[in-house]
């Protein structure tokens, strides 16, 4: 399932920024806020791979047209602040015809208390507690507790910063053939630290992001650090035209020697990865966009079963309330 969680993440990150939510900026002051939105996508190489080398080879490389459907309703009960509570649902579901065993449904609910404070109320406290329930191919695959105060603060026209903690509980329902080795289930803390530099009151930004998580796993072929970089911006040309452009790089050492079951010596486990993506927006009519991205995924591991490549070219339709 590694190939689809990596693609899984690429869409998600893609999504995020396309909406133009890479920093806490504020909604339009109104209580209820919906989102729906539709993708059609072709992954160069959208497959599961299995736990074996000769498997992996027969189905690596094989492409497949997704769709993409998605929606968001929350709810505000004070906009206007300075103490404000967001309830928010959040469901995402897609399809890849032509590969067996990766359609992925995901529901979140969250809540999250925030405050606002400062002269121009220009920094802000907040606490998103969340649950996600993730079914891969109508099966229940994970469910997760996440826990992430955050504090932001525009110090001023042009800058500002924000501070984030992680901290999760993930539970893997999957059956796994080596538990020892592979389950999934486990706890992680990480944070955050990242700089802003916004373009005056065009809405356009540059964001560069540090980000270190542990993880500590049931299976011990999961547990490790990872170790992450993020560069994005977005630049509106005109009152409806944007870009987006994002690189994420990434560090995973491992902290065991990888096991497969078998008598086979592996070294420990690190990988090296490298997210790249591109998004044109362009507002058509009181609410509703649409866009073109791009994503390159790119995973460079010791193990072989984890290196890994994909291209993802595809649009998006949305509409915004």
């Amino acid at each position: 399932m590694r190939a689809k969680r990596l693609f899984l993440g690429v869409m998600l990150v893609g999504i995020f920024l396309s909406a133009g939510l890479a920093w806490p900026q504020g909604e339009a002051p109104q209580n209820l806020h919906l989102e729906a939105s539709a993708d059609f996508d072709y992954n160069f190489n959208a497959t599961q791979q299995p736990d074996n080398p000769q498997g992996a080879r027969m189905v690596q490389k094989r492409g497949s047209v997704g769709y993409t459907q998605a929606g968001k309703i929350s709810y505000n009960v004070n906009p206007a602040g300075p103490l404000d509570l967001e309830g928010k649902y959040e469901f995402f579901q897609n399809f890849f015809p032509r590969v067996r065993g990766v359609d992925t449904l995901m529901h979140t609910w969250s809540l999250s208390p925030a405050y606002s404070f400062g002269a121009t109320k220009n920094m802000r406290v907040w606490l998103p507690c969340a649950f996600n329930y993730t079914d891969v191919q109508s099966d229940k695959y994970i469910t997760a507790f996440t826990l992430a105060p955050n504090f932001f603060h525009r110090y001023s026209r042009a800058l500002g910063w924000a501070a984030e903690m992680r901290l999760g509980r993930k539970y893997g329902w999957t059956p796994q053939t080596m538990p020892g080795l592979f389950n999934y289930s486990g706890r992680n803390i990480g944070y955050s630290l990242g700089g802003y530099y916004f373009f005056g009151d065009k809405g356009g930004y540059l964001q560069v992001r540090l980000s270190n998580d542990y993880v500590n796993t049931v299976g011990r072929n999961n547990d490790g650090a990872s170790f992450n970089m993020l560069l994005s911006g977005m630049y509106p040309f005109t009152a409806k035209l944007s870009l987006s452009l994002y690189l994420s790089l990434g560090l995973l050492p491992y902290d065991h020697r990888y096991q497969d079951g078998t008598t086979t010596t592996y070294p420990t486990r690190e990988d090296k990865t490298m997210v790249l993506g591109v998004i044109a927006s362009y507002d058509i009519y009181r609410g509703l966009a649409a866009s073109l991205h791009y994503y390159l995924t790119r995973q460079d591991s010791n193990i072989f079963l984890y290196d890994y490549t994909a291209h993802v070219l595809g649009g998006q339709v949305v509409y915004r309330y």
